[in-house]
């Protein structure tokens, strides 16, 4: 039996692998669905592993969740998205939750194929950060208040999804998604150490 060869712990962390793998593979081999719900139940899932982790492995303990913009969105749905893992955190845990939204606004990425970012919208939040010509900064937007040099965290304002790689572009309001923005003038390919 496994309680004999492990302890209780590796046990659960291996049952609720194997639960959020399960749900990986049904909803990557499910044809009925559209994406839209394909990332639903995917995001679902990613929070339903979160949750396993926060509230029964690791009681009390602090955590960093480093996932692309969109899964961490706190309100997708105004901007014609799913429920993603950033809107149930939201949800459940808006007192201890602080989004940070990763941008660039060129150089390269790797998104299966290595790709360019071209910012080509002057009206794009990526291009209004570019304005600062810093290499990197971070802003905190949640405690920001409305002026002049502000009103875009305010009202929606577009940005070059997929990081400027011309994917396609969106509009939301930043104030209602993230709370801070870390900004990044030029992004490398990570170099993967495995």
């Amino acid at each position: 039996m496994l309680v004999d060869d492990f302890d209780m712990e590796t046990i659960q962390v291996a049952l609720q692998s194997a639960r959020s793998i399960r749900v990986n593979i049904d909803q990557r081999n499910t044809t009925k669905f559209e994406s839209r719900h394909r990332s639903f139940i995917r995001d679902q899932q990613m929070f339903e592993h979160f949750r396993y982790i926060k509230e029964i492995l690791y009681p009390g303990k602090k955590y960093i969740i480093w996932s692309h913009n969109y899964h961490i969105q706190n309100d997708p749905e105004p901007v014609g998205y799913t429920k993603t893992l950033g809107y149930w955190l939201d949800q459940h845990y808006s007192d201890e939750l602080y989004t940070i939204w990763s941008l660039s606004y060129r150089g390269t990425i790797n998104y299966g194929v290595i790709d360019e970012i071209k910012t080509t919208r002057n009206e794009s939040v990526e291009a209004i950060l570019y304005q600062a010509r810093k290499k990197y900064f971070f802003i905190d937007i949640s405690q920001q208040l409305q002026s002049p040099a502000t009103s875009w965290m305010f009202v929606p304002v577009l940005q070059q999804y997929l990081h400027g790689t011309g994917a396609y572009d969106i509009k939301y309001i930043p104030r209602n998604q993230y709370d801070a923005i870390f900004f990044i003038d030029t992004a490398s390919q990570p170099v993967y150490i495995y």
